[in-house]
């Protein structure tokens, strides 16, 4: 019994490896939460987004404590919300066999 369980072991991670390799890619847009403790400058923060950029915020020394994906805000996106870019690839065996790219 336990060769057995020792094959279905093995075989079972080898069967998920092959069927990775068949996929679809699809380009959302979501929000993403920044966490801050109690203490931060709000305010202060905004203006450093303004003249820095966001990764500048990300920061423990100015409150900076956790991030969340808010996966319910997620949108599907358009090849023309994506300057025309593909928003869909389909891939079989890890090649890409179609996209909605605009014509």
């Amino acid at each position: 019994m336990i060769a057995g369980s020792l094959e279905r072991a093995t075989f079972f991670p080898i069967l998920i490896l092959f069927f990775m390799n068949n996929y679809i890619d699809v380009k959302v847009t979501v929000w993403y939460r920044l966490h801050f403790n109690e203490y931060a400058n709000m305010k202060g923060l905004a203006d450093l987004i303004q003249e820095s950029g966001l990764d500048e915020v990300i920061d423990e020394e100015l409150g900076f404590v956790d991030s969340d994906i808010l996966h319910e805000t997620q949108v599907r996106l358009t090849p023309a919300d994506n300057d025309g870019q593909p928003t869909i690839e389909v891939y079989a065996d890890g090649k890409e066999v179609w996209n909605n790219k605009a014509v």
